[in-house]
This record gives C-alpha cells, sequence and structure tokens, in this order.
C-alpha cells in the first residue's frame, strides 16, 4: 500500500543533506539541549539572547522539529549485558539471564505502551549562492555568483555523455556539505549546546517514522544500510570524468507503505501491514494560525512546555521562513 495523499517530494538523501524535487537542499542536525529546568533566571536569558540574535542575523529558511522518540531499552540492556560478560564475579550467569528476561520482558511491554524521550532537530535550507564553485582543472579559481555557479553545473551534466538533468554532481554535494559545516558552527553558538549532524540512516528514520501505525514506532527499524542513490560517471566534451549520483525514486516505496485516509479536515487515519496484521492509529492535526509575536520571558517556553507537561506523544513541525531578494 502506498500513500496517495502526496507526491513524495525528496528525491535523495546524504548524510544531514535532503535533496527536494523542487530542487532545494537543507540540512539537519539534532540540538542535544541541555538542563534548562536548573537554570535560575538570568541564567535563563542567555540560551534566549543567544538564540534571538541567530534568528534576527539569519538568512536561512528554518524548520524546528520536536519529535517524540521510543526509548532504546534493547540498546541501554544490551550495553548492560556486554558490560557484565566483561566481569568475572560468582553470580555473573545468574545476572546475565535475569537482564535478557528483562530486556525481553520490556521490549515486549514497550510495544504496547508508549515510553518515549523527546528529540530536538533543526532543519536549516541551504542557500544556492553562498556555495563556491571551483574547477580544479582550469584553475579558474572560485566563482561565488549563483547564476555562473548553476550555469557552470549545468553545462558539465548537459554535455557530459551519460549523465541526466535529475543527477546530482559529486562536486556540487561536496559544496552543500561544506556550507552545512559552516551552518552548524553558527546553530552550535545560538544554542550553546551539542549540536550534531544527522547521519543518513538517522534522517531516513525521521522522515519514516512519521508514517508510523504504532506509537512505540515499533513498526519502524533504523535502514543502516538504506540508499536512495546511484554512482554513475560520464564524460565531458573534454573527455574528462565527470561522476554525480542519480537519484532511485524506487528507493523511497518502502518508505511510504502507509495507507493513509482522511477520517475528518483535521484527522488521519494511517494502516499498515505489520507482521501479517493490519495495525491502524488515528493521528490529530492541529495549526496554530493565530500567535502573538511577542510573549513575556521566561516562563512562555510553549515548545519546552508540550514535551514537559503533555502524557502524550506530540510531534510538533514550525516553519521559519526568511524573505530573501533573488539574486
Amino acid at each position: 500500500m502506498k500513500t496517495g495523499v502526496l507526491d513524495f517530494p525528496i528525491k535523495h538523501i546524504d548524510g544531514n543533506l535532503v535533496f527536494s524535487k523542487d530542487g532545494t537542499v537543507t540540512a539537519y542536525y539534532e540540538v542535544s539541549g541541555f538542563n534548562y529546568d536548573f537554570l535560575d533566571h538570568d541564567d535563563k536569558l542567555i540560551p534566549f539572547q543567544s538564540q534571538t540574535a541567530f534568528l534576527f542575523n539569519n538568512k536561512n529558511d528554518l524548520h524546528f522539529m520536536l519529535e517524540p522518540f521510543p526509548s532504546n531499552i534493547e540498546e541501554i540492556l544490551g550495553t548492560t549485558i556486554e558490560d557484565i560478560k566483561m566481569k568475572n564475579y560468582l553470580l555473573k550467569d545468574n545476572g546475565i539471564r535475569l537482564m535478557e528476561a528483562t530486556k525481553e520482558a520490556l521490549s515486549k511491554r514497550k510495544e504496547i505502551q508508549e515510553t518515549s524521550e523527546y528529540l530536538q532537530f533543526i532543519g536549516v535550507q541551504l542557500i544556492p549562492d553562498l556555495n563556491k564553485y571551483k574547477d580544479a582543472n582550469a584553475g579558474l579559481g572560485l566563482i561565488s555568483s549563483i547564476k555562473e555557479f548553476f550555469k557552470g553545473v549545468n553545462a558539465q551534466i548537459n554535455r557530459a555523455n551519460g549523465l541526466h538533468s535529475m543527477d546530482i554532481l559529486e562536486e556540487e554535494i561536496k559544496m552543500w556539505k561544506d556550507q552545512s559545516e559552516t551552518a552548524m558552527d553558527s546553530i552550535r553558538s545560538a544554542f550553546n549546546c551539542n549540536i550534531k549532524e544527522l547521519n543518513t540512516a538517522q534522517a531516513v528514520y525521521l522522515l519514516e517514522k512519521e508514517f508510523s501505525v504504532m506509537q512505540s514506532n515499533s513498526d519502524i527499524k533504523k535502514r543502516r544500510n538504506f540508499t536512495t542513490g546511484e554512482k554513475v560517471e560520464g564524460l565531458d566534451d573534454e573527455g574528462r570524468s565527470q561522476r554525480a549520483i542519480r537519484p532511485k525514486e524506487t528507493a523511497f516505496f518502502d518508505l511510504q507503505n502507509t495507507n493513509i485516509e482522511e477520517d475528518t479536515p483535521t484527522s488521519l487515519i494511517f494502516r499498515k501491514e505489520v507482521n501479517d496484521e493490519v495495525k491502524e492509529m488515528h493521528v490529530k492535526y492541529l495549526v496554530a494560525h493565530s500567535m502573538d509575536s511577542e510573549n513575556y520571558f521566561p516562563n512562555f517556553e510553549w515548545l519546552y512546555n508540550i514535551q514537559s507537561r503533555m502524557n502524550f506523544p506530540i510531534s510538533v513541525s514550525v516553519r521559519h521562513i526568511t524573505k530573501r531578494m533573488s539574486v
């Protein structure tokens, strides 16, 4: 079964870079956060002021995400069992059997009862004119103009025998990664905490869990060897090799094997076959269409209050659109 709600918008994922069919590229990061509750009034102003300054100077479109994730019981207890095996004492075997029985019992319980922790993510839509294209063979230096950049990239694809218009040059991907690293430094300074780039498996899991039909997300497994493109190579008019990635649209079919039906104008029904049994989940969607532009601080951190006070899982997605003049 496949969703008939929307055409899947993504064509390729490379690490934390998500390439959309509309030509945009967004870099995603995990925000580790900090113990906000333990900060006093004055200390709470520090992250507030640094993030406000970041938003004021920011020129990128942003995507803030707050996602509930099931506690990784198997990994935690598995690590504990491995630690026990490394030690020597009289009740070692009994301890291992106890931990394995506990792991099995908690794993079964997790499938029917929600045990989640909230993780925060931020996506930064990268800006093409910040990329710098370098023709190493001709030694022409850097080309910083967006028009010259895409003219050069497109010309290489169009004249390279064996490459298609939807192919992504490896040199282009490298430029996006360079810009992603620069953006990560800015986010780290703004949030005053550890910021990590997502890898491909994490990005795919974050995407696929939106189609989950179980509160524990136990129907979603990490796809550690998942690839969305294949390497191709062509030759340009001068006989030089041009390497690229060719996106595979079929790669995302498995991620969309959830049947989605509209129940009400604000709710959907997700259905999917899990272990030869059809599972379904009702999902309610709420849109905040009217909010005050200024709120008192501290104690009005609505995103933080949602994750700390609600006793059921809530996913939050916030888009911050920045108006830019086209180049």
